[in-house]
C-alpha cells in the first residue's frame, strides 16, 4: 500500500483482481446485479482500506440498485490482487450470505 501524507492514511491498492477471483466475479456478475444493492458493502469495503472515498461516494451516487451493485464491481475488479476480494465476499457474507457463498 502506499501512503497519502495530505490525508495521513494509506491508499487502496489498485491494479486487476487475481484472474481466479475475477473469474468468479464474472461468472456470478448477473446473479451479483440482480441480488446485491452495493450500498450494503460499500461502508465495509472503505473501512477496510479496499477502495477509496471517491469510489464510495460514485457507488452511492448511483440511482438504482444494479446501477450502484455495477459500479461497486467495477471499483472491485480494480482494486488489486490483495486482499480486496476476500474482504468483497467477507462483507456480502454480513449482508448476503446465499451470494457470498457462489464466490466461495
Amino acid at each position: 500500500m502506499s501512503y497519502n501524507f495530505a490525508q495521513g492514511q494509506e491508499k487502496p491498492m489498485r491494479g486487476k483482481l487475481k484472474e481466479q477471483d475475477e473469474r468468479k466475479i464474472r461468472s456470478n456478475w448477473m446473479l451479483l446485479l440482480e441480488e446485491l444493492d452495493g450500498e450494503h458493502v460499500v461502508n465495509q469495503l472503505y473501512q477496510k482500506n479496499i477502495i477509496t472515498l471517491d469510489d464510495m461516494h460514485q457507488v452511492k451516487a448511483e440511482k438504482t440498485p444494479r446501477k450502484r451493485t455495477e459500479a461497486l464491481l467495477k471499483v472491485v475488479l480494480h482494486a488489486g490482487p490483495g486482499a480486496a476480494f476476500n474482504e468483497f465476499v467477507s462483507a456480502l457474507k454480513e449482508v448476503y450470505p446465499h451470494v457470498a457463498e457462489k464466490l466461495s
